[in-house]
């Protein structure tokens, strides 16, 4: 993480020296995933079921061994991960939660804007910014600032907001977020046009409570007992990173096909470790 910090800023002193050069600087794709570990990853040793396109990225690239979260949470953990630094610092202790919750445990009513991230970094160094997916960086409470207040120029659909063509009730929300991310993610990156971009795409998945669709779970339905009626564990869970994987990949294939891949850094991480679903 502090790593990732120093290249950023690397990048932004280099994009303030040379804004002639603009568009040398590559662009970054960050994918956070949520509660996922590290073994859940065919390139990481995972028989179980296969995720192609997050190992083709490790294939091309560099696949890490070595890595600790700053928090077993959410809130704390994406913190750390905007700022490299520990999320105490900040007042980040735990998830948020209410304002009566944040005050026992210690924590600010929200995150402070005004503390240097890698998004408002590179928005001044040229860069155009955008969050797209889970935030949890505040509670949603009345006079919080906006997600916009962080750094980001472009801010799309989250946890249980409405996006296009998925109704905020729609039982299945988290099962297609994945695909509505990274149809807001390259809705975004069209928009940037020439100018370099920080795109932050935080997926719901794998968290929990996972719903996939009768048509994600149906490739996993061998893990199941015809004699049981209710849908395993593993079933469910494989489902859903399925389809996490193949929204990446389509990502991937999107950059392949503008000719961005080469000049695109993209990075992709779990925000804490994973739920026991043995």
């Amino acid at each position: 993480m502090k790593h990732l910090l120093s290249l950023i800023l690397l990048l932004a002193c280099y994009g303030q020296l040379a804004q002639a050069a603009s568009t040398a600087r590559p662009n970054i794709i960050f994918i956070l995933v949520d509660d996922m570990g590290w073994g859940d990853l065919s390139c990481y040793g995972n028989t179980v079921f296969a995720t192609p396109h997050i190992d083709r990225l490790a294939k091309s690239g560099m696949l890490l061994t070595q890595f600790y979260a700053n928090a077993p949470v959410c809130s704390p953990s994406r913190c750390a991960f905007l700022t490299s630094q520990f999320p105490a610092r900040n007042g980040v202790h735990t998830i948020y939660g209410t304002a009566e919750k944040n005050a026992v445990r210690g924590m600010r009513p929200f995150f402070d804007p005004k503390v240097p991230t890698i998004p408002s970094i590179l928005k001044s160094a040229g860069y155009r910014t955008a969050h797209v997916g889970k935030w949890h960086l505040n509670s949603g409470l009345p006079g919080e600032p906006p997600i916009s207040a962080y750094g980001f120029d472009f801010v799309g659909s989250g946890e249980g907001q409405a996006g296009a063509n998925i109704i905020k009730t729609d039982p299945y929300y988290r099962a297609k977020s994945s695909s509505l991310f990274v149809d807001e993610g390259i809705q975004f990156i069209e928009q940037a046009g020439e100018r370099p971009f920080y795109l932050e795409l935080w997926m719901l998945i794998p968290h929990a409570t996972l719903n996939p669709t009768p048509e994600q779970m149906k490739p996993f339905r061998r893990f199941g007992n015809p004699d049981i009626v209710h849908t395993p564990a593993r079933t469910i869970y494989a489902a859903s990173m399925r389809d996490m994987d193949q929204q990446v990949g389509r990502l991937l294939d999107y950059l392949d096909k503008r000719g961005m891949s080469d000049n695109t850094i993209v990075i992709f991480s779990s925000d804490n470790g994973p739920e026991d679903i043995a």
